[in-house]
């Protein structure tokens, strides 16, 4: 009876001291565990050599730049060109206009002449027209 006593009561213990191992637990990794700045450089580390140890995709280094510097030689081309095409148009639209003018003012001095002309014409015409009305009336 003496021996199994002896066992509950080590049973016993052995099973509070492993309760208490199990409760002490989350102390022991709270303390034994690595800090953020450990965790931190790992990461980089593994990440650094994750990446050396695998090739880079065509292009993934260079693509941006290339598209960035494409995007903005497009623009500064357009902005270039609708700045020559403006000076151009305004250029065309300053020797039209004073082609027109010109124009409108040979018009006007051929519309002068004409009347000028007509006038005269037309007053000569109508004397001979009389002149020869007599003459057939009064014969």
């Amino acid at each position: 009876m003496n021996r199994t006593l002896r066992r509950t009561a080590l049973q016993d213990s052995s099973r509070l001291l492993m309760g208490l191992r199990q409760n002490l637990r989350p102390i022991e990794s709270i303390r034994s565990s690595p800090s953020l700045l450990q965790i931190y450089t790992s990461c980089r580390q593994s990440s650094s050599q994750s990446s050396s140890s695998q090739p880079e995709p065509f292009g993934s280094s260079t693509l941006w730049p290339v598209a960035r510097i494409y995007i903005v030689g497009s623009l500064v081309y357009m902005i270039f060109h609708w700045i020559w095409w403006k000076l151009e148009s305004d250029e065309i639209e300053e020797k039209l206009s004073d082609r027109v003018a010109n124009l409108e003012q040979e018009l006007e001095s051929l519309l002068e002449e004409r009347s000028l002309a007509r006038s005269q014409s037309t007053s000569g015409y109508v004397s001979r027209i009389t002149s020869l009305l007599h003459k057939l009336v009064f014969w």
